[in-house]
């Protein structure tokens, strides 16, 4: 009778094993393992894990073993992902989260100080307190007399009012039509970063691969595969978006509808929000590849 090699058993425990020793612990790398095969059944998963983890212990391989970067081709295969129609709507909440939050967040504030009613109370609240810490100053009778007199004069219940019913009907509605243009602004520049990316992703890639020495070991590829995708797409969309962009948000506050409603001119844009964002577009990538 032919001899039949008995078939290798692969626990999920064992797989674990065997990326730990050649990548470490993938809990403190952020590291994805996906092996594809024709099978995508559970059953299947695992064969192509057996087969795998066969390789590996056939060829030797160590977590120092040096391995080559991942060509051109590859890369702008994983960087073309974000790209696809499927993931476009995930991608632009991803902008509209990081820009929007940054941009907007000081309107939001104004919006967010005194909701509903409120407002007319506060601006009272504020005024009765101006005429405590005046009587905490320890001024001559007269003095003080005079100055609460002129001040309540001022600062009267008709005169809040107005003030609070002019800031709830005609302002607050301009803070919120004003927060609307920079969300739309936002999603037109990066949809024309976006506009042309399977041709981008090919050029990114090249620049990945640029950023790469020629050999790594197995255990730090996916960490410097990863960063230099970051880096790459950090880089692109700063250079592409970030001058445009607040060159937009600068002439949309210029506007006579929008002058004068925030102090110190438009919120700064920070290349960390880039950064954070190109991290977003890889947990995308390392998704979907």
């Amino acid at each position: 009778m032919p001899h039949r090699s008995k078939a290798v058993t692969v626990t999920e425990a064992d797989v674990e094993q065997e990326i730990v020793r050649l990548f470490g612990n993938p809990a403190e790398t952020g590291l994805v393992i996906r092996v594809h095969g024709d099978d995508v059944t559970h059953s299947g998963r695992i064969e192509a894990f057996r087969e795998l983890l066969g390789s590996l212990s056939l060829y030797d391989f160590t977590s120092q073993q040096e391995v080559k970067p991942p060509d051109v081709d590859s890369l702008t295969a994983a960087l073309a992902v974000i790209g696809e129609l499927r993931l476009k709507r995930r991608v632009f909440e991803r902008i509209l989260l990081t820009f929007g939050k940054q941009l907007v967040e000081p309107l939001g504030k104004i919006l967010d100080t005194t909701p509903g009613g409120m407002l007319l109370a506060n601006m009272t609240s504020v005024r009765d307190n101006l005429m405590a810490w005046i009587a905490r100053l320890r001024l001559t009778q007269e003095t003080q007399d005079k100055l609460t007199t002129d001040l309540r004069g001022l600062l009267s219940d008709d005169y809040l009012a107005e003030l609070a019913e002019h800031e709830e009907t005609v302002q607050r509605p301009r803070v919120a039509a004003m927060a609307k243009e920079i969300l739309r602004l936002i999603g037109g520049v990066f949809e024309r970063a976006f506009r042309n990316w399977p041709q981008q992703a090919r050029t990114l890639a090249d620049s990945v691969v640029r950023r790469m020495s020629a050999g790594m070991t197995l255990r730090e590829s996916p960490t410097v595969i990863r960063d230099r995708i970051i880096e790459a797409l950090e880089e692109y969309l700063w250079i592409e978006t970030g001058t445009e962009l607040m060159g937009a948000v600068q002439q949309l506050l210029q506007q006579p509808q929008y002058h004068g409603l925030l102090s110190g001119g438009p919120p700064e844009l920070k290349r960390s929000s880039y950064r954070q964002f190109a991290e977003a577009c890889w947990d995308i990538i390392s998704e979907n590849c």
